[in-house]
């Protein structure tokens, strides 16, 4: 309703005024309409740790270096 008196030219503070409805969310609601909604991926991976080169180390691995470097 509110976009419907924007396009037609109506001044949008005055509008949004009138209606009652806070600037910022007239305008979140028209940043999430343009975006496609996916659910995230992932979790944490199971098994395994990722280092900083990308490669799977193993959690025994990880617990062994975790269990060194507190000694």
């Amino acid at each position: 309703m509110v976009n419907k008196y924007i396009e037609e030219g109506y001044n949008k503070t005055l509008v949004l005024k009138i209606v009652g409805l806070q600037r910022s969310t007239y305008y979140y609601n028209i940043s999430n309409t343009k975006t496609i909604k996916t659910k995230p991926k992932g979790g944490k991976p199971k098994g395994y740790c990722i280092d900083k080169n990308n490669n799977k180390i193993c959690d025994e691995k990880t617990k062994e270096l975790i269990l060194q470097a507190i000694e």
